[in-house]
């Protein structure tokens, strides 16, 4: 007579991502009498089935040794653990000290010539986009992403592909043991980039006006801020991220011991993770998009994997440290620099968005032709115009009239009138003219911006 299989079912304490339910389940593999062990992120919880006797013990045990603990956790609406308040204030004076730094040092979207670093023997990306925060950028963004959302959407797949590596190869070295990580990054960078250049031949093909721009924008910083509260763990009730289950499964993580692993294998699938829903990757590709260039947009998806490399090698690496107490304390500051980053991108996405001509007309194709005053604005360098104030008047129509007088760089390469008009950006381009009708209707101050929402020095008023 065949043994009837007995589920159980146990809550666990500390569960923040994928990567959780594959340490706990692997652990409890190894238990004598233990199969198809199934951790829960939603849930909390672990169900495994047992066919005669087991040790609760070893079983105990074995979910301790992944990081974790048996019982239920009271999750209330807002923390009341003091230690929680104390990380996260230290989170704000290292994103205060991060801003003290950048003003010390001006690290801003101003723009730096490719000749200024490489000379004049730059060649033909002396005609593109290049500067110093458009580097940064991505470079930072993805640090940060590596750490946090990630690590925490890509980190089971990284387990999973070192796990079929050591089933395939069970007598390789350490150093060996470390392959499926260089190919899964080395995927991952390489596609980056392909996708990045198809993003920015999209968006030399397509423009987007202005208010899409902007709610694209400040979509990717609200999925982002969301990222952030729940690394911080003030707000425990939230739904911590993690990948769709679908997705997991399309991606076999969720099948450890069955397949074979391969180089091959482990570069596509970190070629694949371009796709998944992470609120940094999605704000990249927007840039990648607004970039309007195949080139720049390769180069910045590119940045940004990079960036994530080192956190992504770490949840091989370093998977203890990061399961341990001092990796939710890192989570938990690393949620704050999310947030800070989130609220700067909806804040920026924000100045686009006009409402109330969301599901109007282009602002341009209200305006007549007709009767209107032409005002002429050069386009010097950097970030600079020829003049520093416009007068407008209210009720008058106008033709705003650049002439760039050399090619702009890095965001700095396209302009957008803000509040003014709805046009989509234009690309800053030597000798090539560009016009913006406008009809001013409130009195105010209103900004010349690149396509990411940094001004220009000149200001144009309207008055009565």
């Amino acid at each position: 007579m065949v043994e009837k299989a007995v589920k159980h079912k146990l809550s666990i304490l500390g569960m923040h991502c994928r990567a959780c339910e594959k340490l706990i389940q692997d652990e409890l593999l190894e238990v004598a009498g233990v199969q198809n062990p199934i951790a829960q992120l939603k849930t909390q919880s672990v169900t495994f089935e047992v066919v005669g006797e087991f040790s609760q013990f070893e079983v105990e045990q074995a979910i301790l040794r992944a990081g974790y603990k048996i019982g239920v956790e009271n999750r209330p609406v807002v923390s009341h653990n003091p230690q929680d308040w104390a990380v996260v204030m230290i989170g704000v004076a290292v994103v205060l000290l991060g801003l003290a730094i950048m003003h010390v040092f001006n690290i801003t979207p101003q723009v730096l010539k490719p000749s200024a670093l490489f000379g004049s023997s730059y060649g033909d990306m002396t005609a593109q986009e290049f500067s110093i925060s458009q580097m940064l950028f991505p470079v930072l963004s993805g640090l940060t992403a590596g750490f946090s959302t990630c690590m925490a959407l890509i980190g089971a797949l990284v387990v999973g592909i070192s796990a079929r590596h050591e089933q395939r190869y069970p007598n390789a070295t350490r150093l060996q043991n470390f392959d499926p990580h260089l190919y899964f990054n080395f995927g991952r960078i390489a596609g980056f980039g392909v996708f990045g250049f198809i993003l920015g031949l999209l968006g030399s093909a397509l423009t987007f006006n202005s208010t899409v721009l902007g709610l694209l924008t400040a979509l990717a910083g609200l999925f982002m801020l969301l990222v952030g509260l729940q690394l911080t763990r003030l707000f425990p009730r939230l739904t911590t991220l993690s990948m769709p289950p679908k997705i997991a499964q399309k991606f076999g993580i969720n099948k450890r011991r069955n397949g074979q692993y391969s180089h091959l294998s482990s570069v596509v699938l970190g070629a694949l993770t371009f796709f998944l829903p992470c609120g940094f990757t999605q704000a990249m590709q927007l840039q990648a998009i607004s970039t309007a260039s195949p080139l720049w947009g390769a180069l910045t998806m590119l940045l940004f994997a990079v960036g994530t490399t080192p956190g992504l090698l770490s949840a091989g690496a370093l998977t203890a440290l990061l399961r341990g107490k001092v990796g939710k304390q890192i989570f938990k500051i690393i949620g704050v620099v999310v947030v800070a980053m989130s609220l700067s991108s909806i804040s920026t996405g924000m100045q686009f968005v006009n409402f109330q001509k969301i599901f109007a007309i282009n602002l341009a194709e209200n305006i007549s032709t007709e009767d209107v005053e032409v005002v002429n604005l050069n386009f010097l360098h950097d970030d600079q115009f020829d003049k520093d104030n416009i007068t407008l008047h209210t009720g008058k129509r106008y033709k705003l009239r650049i002439m760039p007088q050399e090619n702009g760089y890095g965001c700095m390469s396209t302009v957008m009138i803000q509040g003014l008009s709805d046009n989509s950006p234009e690309l800053l381009k030597k000798d090539k003219q560009l016009e913006f009708y406008l009809q001013p209707e409130k009195v105010g101050v209103y900004n010349i911006v690149c396509a990411m929402g940094i001004k220009f020095n000149t200001k144009i008023f309207v008055v009565n």
